[in-house]
C-alpha cells in the first residue's frame, strides 16, 4: 500500500499521465487564420455601386452640362433685355422699360431654377466640374439680384423716374420732396444682398476654371462693381442731402471762393467768402467779405490797415480751440488766424475745422461746414443757368462789355482779365468789382433758375476735378460726401 493516497495509490501512473495529455491534444482544435477575402456577395454589391456611380455620375454630368448651356443662354438673353430697358429709361419710356425688365426677370428665373436643382448640388462634389458649377451658380445669384434691383426701382419708382430727380428752387427754396422719395426707394432695394453675392463671387479660387467661365466671372464682377458703386453713391447722397439742406434743422456753411492768384494747398487763396444758410431747403446767401492785400498808398500802420484786418479775418490771436498740431505746423504763417492763409493744409477736414474755429472766434457764431469753390468750378455751374452775369457799369466800360459777362468767360475774367485791365493803381475799383461779381455769381446759382440735370453734371464734374470741396461737421453726411469724392 502506498502512502498519501486512499486506495494505496500516491498519484497517477505514467500511463495515465501520458493518456491525459494525449486526450487534451486531441480535444483542442487546430488554430486557423481569419479569411479576409470578400465573399461573392460583397464583390457583387461593390460592382453594382461602382456601376451606379459611373452611370449616375455620367447622367448627372450630362444633365448639368445641358443646364449650363441653358443657363448661359438665359444669362445672355437677360443681358439683352436689360440693355433694352436701359435704352428705354434713357428715353423715359417707362412702359417699354418695364416690359424689357419683365423679360429679363423671366430669363433670370429660368437660370435660377436650373442652377438650384439637386443635380447641381451633387455636381459641386465632383473634381474639375465642381468649381465651375459653383462659379456659375454665383454668377447667376449676382445677375438675379441686379435684375431684381432694376425691376424694383422701375416698378416702385415710376413716378420718380418719370419726372426725374428734379431739384427745383422756387422762391429761394429747394424742393426736397424728390430727394426724400429717392431716399425711400433706394432704402427698399436689396443693395446689401448684391454686395454679399458679389463678395462671394470675388472670393479667390485656386481651382482650374474653363476660360469661358473665368471670363464670364470677371465680366460679371466688373459690372457688379459698377452697379454697386452707383447704388452706394446714390444711397449715400439720398441719405445725406436732405440733412445737408436743413431738412432736420437749419444749417449754415462757410463758402470760400479760391483764386489761383496765390496757390494754397486746397487749391488757391480764399479771396472771397460768404455764409450760405439753409432751413428746410430755404436758401439765403450773404455776409460776404473779400480779401484786400493792402496794396494802396495808405500808411500800413494807420487806421485803414486796422480796419482791413477785421475785414479779411486776421485775428489778433489764435482761436482758443485750434488744433495744437495745426499750430505746430503752420503757426508761423498765422494760418490759424488768417483766412487767406488758413487753407495751407491739403487735408480738407483739417483746413475746414480751422476755418470754423476762426470764424467762430471772429463772430461768436458756429457754422456747420465749409464749401470751397474755385473759378472753373463756379463757371461750370454758372453755365448751367443759361444767363449772363451782370457786372458793374464802370467795369463793363473798361472791358467793353454790354453790362453783362458771358458765363463761359467767367474763370478767365476773374483770374486774369480784370487784373490786366485794373492794375495796381485801381486796386480799390478792382476789389469792389470782384466782390460785386462774386455776389452776383453766387446769387445766380442759388437763385435756382437752371436745368437740374445740367447743374448736376456741373457739380459732379467740379467735384471730380476738385474744383468743389465740401466738409460738414455732421458725421453721417460727411461719410456720404466721402463716398462721392466731395471731401
Amino acid at each position: 500500500m502506498s502512502e498519501g493516497r486512499p486506495g494505496g495509490s500516491s498519484g497517477p501512473s505514467e500511463d495515465e499521465t501520458t493518456t491525459g495529455n494525449h486526450d487534451t491534444d486531441v480535444a483542442t482544435p487546430p488554430r486557423k487564420r481569419w479569411d479576409l477575402r470578400p465573399t461573392k456577395r460583397v464583390r457583387t454589391i461593390a460592382r453594382l455601386l461602382l456601376l451606379l456611380l459611373v452611370v449616375g455620375g455620367g447622367l448627372i454630368g450630362a444633365w448639368v452640362g445641358l443646364d449650363l448651356l441653358s443657363v448661359r443662354s438665359s444669362l445672355q438673353s437677360a443681358q439683352g433685355s436689360l440693355r433694352e430697358a436701359q435704352r428705354s429709361l434713357a428715353d423715359v419710356d417707362l412702359d417699354a422699360a418695364q416690359a424689357s425688365l419683365d423679360e429679363a426677370r423671366e430669363h433670370m428665373d429660368d437660370a435660377t431654377r436650373r442652377s438650384d436643382r439637386f443635380t447641381w448640388s451633387v455636381a459641386t462634389f465632383f473634381p474639375v466640374v465642381g468649381p465651375s458649377v459653383e462659379v456659375v451658380r454665383e454668377v447667376v445669384d449676382v445677375a438675379d439680384l441686379a435684375t431684381l434691383i432694376a425691376d424694383t426701382a422701375v416698378r416702385d419708382g415710376r413716378e420718380l423716374l418719370g419726372a426725374g430727380v428734379e431739384i427745383e428752387v422756387v422762391d429761394g427754396r429747394i424742393d426736397l420732396t424728390p430727394l426724400v422719395e429717392a431716399q425711400a426707394l433706394l432704402a427698399s432695394l436689396p443693395i446689401d444682398d448684391l454686395i454679399a453675392a458679389r463678395d462671394a463671387l470675388a472670393t479667390p479660387r485656386d481651382e482650374w476654371l474653363p476660360g469661358l467661365i473665368r471670363d464670364g466671372r470677371s465680366d460679371t464682377l466688373a459690372l457688379a462693381d459698377d452697379a454697386i458703386t452707383t447704388l452706394e453713391r446714390g444711397r449715400a447722397l439720398a441719405d445725406a442731402l436732405p440733412s445737408f439742406f436743413g431738412a432736420e434743422e437749419p444749417r449754415e456753411y462757410f463758402v470760400g471762393f479760391q483764386t489761383s492768384a496765390e496757390l494754397r494747398a486746397t487749391g488757391g487763396l480764399i479771396g472771397f467768402w460768404g455764409v450760405l444758410a439753409v432751413d428746410d431747403g430755404q436758401i439765403t446767401f450773404g455776409q460776404t467779405e473779400d480779401y484786400d492785400p493792402f496794396d494802396d498808398a495808405q500808411d500800413p500802420l494807420g487806421e485803414t490797415r486796422t480796419g482791413r484786418i477785421g475785414a479779411i479775418g486776421l485775428a489778433g490771436q489764435n482761436p482758443p480751440n485750434v488744433d495744437p498740431a495745426f499750430l505746430a505746423r503752420y503757426g508761423r504763417l498765422a494760418a490759424a488766424r488768417s483766412f487767406p492763409n488758413i487753407n495751407v493744409d491739403p487735408d480738407l477736414p483739417t483746413t475746414a475745422t480751422a476755418i470754423l474755429e476762426l470764424f467762430e472766434h471772429q463772430t461768436d457764431r458756429r457754422l456747420d461746414g465749409v464749401i470751397l469753390l474755385d473759378a472753373p468750378g463756379l463757371q461750370g455751374m454758372l453755365e448751367a443757368t443759361d444767363s449772363a452775369l451782370p457786372v458793374p457799369r464802370e467795369v463793363a466800360e473798361v472791358f467793353e462789355l454790354d453790362d453783362v459777362l458771358p458765363t463761359d468767360r467767367f474763370a478767365s475774367f476773374v483770374t486774369a482779365d480784370i487784373y490786366e485791365g485794373l492794375g495796381f493803381e485801381f486796386s480799390a475799383e478792382r476789389n469792389d468789382a470782384l466782390r460785386r461779381i462774386g455776389d452776383a455769381a453766387f446769387l445766380q446759382i442759388f437763385d435756382g433758375r437752371w436745368d437740374s440735370q445740367r447743374m448736376a453734371r456741373a457739380v459732379v464734374e467740379a467735384t471730380n476735378q476738385r474744383h468743389l470741396q465740401i466738409y460738414t461737421s455732421d458725421e453721417s453726411v460727411q461719410l456720404a460726401l466721402n463716398a462721392v469724392g466731395a471731401a
